[in-house]
């Protein structure tokens, strides 16, 4: 049995991961960090939860009442920041699905856990369907010249492209032989969509489309579930969801 801190899981996300890794039978949600909701449970946010979880108005409060094993985070980079360096110097697996950081701030993350021998994952998007997404991806990128990667997200998500389009982005640069002008990426923010990824392949007399569209939060859950059962297995960042399926 695996105890899990979620920070910001009384979010959009958050609650969803929360509400999903309750009825994980190798997983217990110990408690929730949120400043918006300290002092109060679980169950005043979420109605269908397997049991209840107290809420902490900051990390270091949360540690002074349970020890676990994996702290999940899903903020924003200032707060996760913080989160991530206070976990692995406490020996506690951090996993984040925050986005929006910068390759500095990646590689520091790295050192610290050099530095303290501590797993931990920085993903963008822990959906098995993503990761079928990408796999494609790297495989049609040798095929084709021209590539374009959209995201469509709600208007509350700020950051331009998306944390899994930049991924994208990478893997087209490592598998593929795009220039410039041939690798685009273009972002839309309208109400009513959840997440949705695409990447379009153009070559001569066709194109060819893969995308992924999530309907329900929830699905991140299943990534997330994966990565806390596995991480403890590496003393890295970890990167690619891809290394915590093997």
């Amino acid at each position: 049995m695996k105890d899990v801190v979620v920070a910001g899981g009384t979010g959009r996300t958050g609650r969803a991961i929360v509400q999903y890794l309750t009825y994980q039978p190798n997983v217990r949600v110990v408690a929730v960090i949120s400043r918006k909701y300290a002092g109060l449970h679980m169950s005043s946010v979420i109605n269908d939860l397997a049991y209840d979880i107290p809420i902490y108005k900051s990390c270091q409060e949360a540690l002074g009442h349970v020890r676990p094993a994996v702290l999940v985070d899903f903020t924003e980079p200032g707060i996760a920041k913080e989160h991530f360096q206070l976990s692995v110097e406490q020996n506690i697996n951090p996993i984040l699905g925050t986005t929006g950081f910068t390759e500095d701030e990646i590689e520091h993350f790295k050192r610290l856990c050099v530095r303290y021998c501590c797993g931990a994952a920085l993903i963008p998007n822990f959906s098995l369907g993503a990761f079928l997404m990408l796999q494609a991806v790297r495989f049609g990128a040798a095929f084709f010249q021209d590539a374009a990667v959209i995201d469509m997200y709600p208007p509350h998500k700020t950051e331009v492209p998306s944390g899994t389009s930049k991924q994208i982005l990478f893997e087209l640069k490592n598998y593929g032989t795009f220039s410039a002008k041939n690798l685009t990426s273009h972002s839309l923010r309208l109400a009513g969509v959840t997440a949705y990824q695409e990447v379009r392949f153009g070559g001569i007399g066709e194109t060819v489309v893969i995308s992924h569209d999530v309907s329900d939060r929830s699905c991140f859950g299943v990534g997330v579930a994966l990565a806390i059962q596995k991480i403890n297995h590496f003393n890295q960042l970890v990167t690619d969801l891809a290394d915590l399926l093997c």
